[in-house]
């Protein structure tokens, strides 16, 4: 068995589908939050994310082409379907989901196939990132998706950062109101 089969994955984001971008930048902002500017996928959606400087960040995810989201989720992109199936059953605010940082998604997806919990095919993507002092950086990102058909509004996926982001994004890492990372995430469920 290899080293990273055996090593548990940290946590890396939380996904977390808004209605609109702006406001929840906004609202994020005046909680003490500094928010990345707003970043385009290439599927179609857009995100403002919260890093934090223990490597984990928040990922408010907004739909900025509905053409494009559609095309993407016909095409077998497992992130834009799954985003879409959510705001189907739950609506455009919520958690859909935990994303682990893995050394190798390519693995991790054969692995998610063996054991039957496959939510998709892999998906590799880059996308630029504007840091606050204008300069830009792109990072580029490697998913492996589980999933169980009994939770269709929730999955967990593993995330490769194949680019991360520039060396000195700290600024990006410093919130008025003195957050440093995510500490737990649970979940429940009532049955």
């Amino acid at each position: 068995m290899s080293q990273s089969k055996r090593t548990a994955r940290p946590l890396d984001h939380l996904v977390l589908p808004v209605g609109d971008l702006a406001r929840t930048r906004q609202r994020l902002a005046a909680l003490g939050f500094t928010v990345a500017d707003e970043a385009r996928h290439p599927f179609g959606t857009a995100n403002a994310c919260v890093f934090f400087s223990d490597d984990t960040y928040l990922e408010p995810l907004a739909v900025a082409s509905r053409e494009e989201c559609e095309a993407a989720a016909l095409e077998g992109n497992a992130f834009v379907a799954r985003d879409q199936a959510f705001r189907f059953r739950q609506g455009a605010e919520g958690l859909s989901a935990v994303v682990l940082g893995t050394p190798d998604a390519a693995e991790d997806h054969i692995r998610f196939r063996s054991r039957g919990i496959s939510g998709g095919e892999m998906l590799e993507f880059s996308r630029p990132l504007r840091l606050p002092d204008g300069r830009e950086g792109l990072g580029s990102f490697r998913l492996s998706f589980a999933a169980d058909l009994r939770s269709p509004d929730f999955f967990l996926f593993a995330c490769q950062r194949l680019r991360a982001l520039p060396v000195d994004s700290s600024s990006l890492h410093r919130h008025g109101n003195g957050v440093l990372g995510i500490a737990e995430v649970v979940l429940s469920e009532q049955n």
